[in-house]
């Protein structure tokens, strides 16, 4: 039989039905769920890895200042807590390792995301979050908050507030004995309220306070660096130190303060 005259036996039909595009759609979210775990894993991986070859090139260039004047650059006291806290980068630090990098001179003005490339930890840059420095009214003295923290000679200051809870992981201020020079900011402030954690290496949601970085739960903890005088690089990761912060003089390298106190990690 013939067909009828203007029909054609296999119509062309244009676009999808409801139900095909309700099936892409689901395709596309199965993707997208076993997808982003993996590509959320790179990036932590690739922002470790750039933060520890930033933190070579600090402790080259801190190792080269220390032969040339027979001792490392002096950590700075902050007042409100009466001793060197390490995670309090200042603008004399920065400037005394900077000709090795060739830096410019910093006044100490810059936000963090302002300083030389090296100076701030990628994963702190991530955190659009106090980014100005610290005005000295706050804690006595002006510094940056650059996800780093700087461990030479903290012990040297003479500050009766400070306590080495792991003294073979500081390096002293004459190179003499092998220790921790640069590392990522890992702390606990335990302030009269509540304890708070800072860290910048984080995996999952991370909710913290925007007044001070911190968070009272840290679930979030990814890991964190520690870069020591010999020139290595270690990695501590999630679950290798209690962040218990009932047993922070076990498991912390260093605390200073008096009544507001911060354990420092490293």
């Amino acid at each position: 039989m013939g067909t009828r005259p203007g029909r054609h036996p296999n119509p062309r039909r244009d676009g999808f039905t409801l139900v095909e595009l309700l099936v892409v759609i689901g395709i596309i979210a199965v993707l997208v769920s076993i997808l982003l775990p993996a590509l959320n894993a790179a990036r932590r991986a690739a922002d470790k890895t750039a933060c520890a070859a930033q933190v070579h090139q600090l402790l080259l260039a801190t190792q080269m200042y220390l032969n040339e004047q027979r001792h490392y650059p002096d950590a700075s006291t902050i007042p409100a807590f009466g001793g060197p806290v390490p995670c309090c980068v200042r603008a004399n630090l920065l400037n005394a390792i900077g000709p090795y990098l060739n830096w410019p001179e910093l006044t100490g003005a810059e936000t963090v995301d302002r300083l030389p490339r090296l100076a701030a930890c990628n994963c702190r840059l991530q955190q659009e979050t106090l980014l100005d420095p610290y005005p000295p009214p706050a804690f006595g003295l002006d510094f940056w908050l650059t996800g780093y923290g700087y461990a030479a000679g903290i012990m040297d200051a003479g500050s009766a507030s400070a306590a080495a809870l792991k003294p073979e992981r500081i390096a002293d201020r004459r190179g003499k004995r092998r220790g921790v020079v640069w590392g990522d900011y890992l702390i606990v402030l335990n302030a009269a309220s509540a304890p708070g954690w800072g860290y910048f290496h984080q995996v999952g949601g991370h909710h913290f306070d925007s007044a001070t970085t911190t968070t009272p739960v840290p679930t979030s903890y990814f890991g964190h660096h520690s870069g020591w005088s010999d020139g290595s690089v270690e990695w501590q990761g999630r679950g290798t130190l209690s962040l218990d912060p009932l047993q922070a003089d076990d498991a912390a390298t260093y605390r200073v303060g008096a009544g507001l106190t911060i354990h420092c990690y490293f």
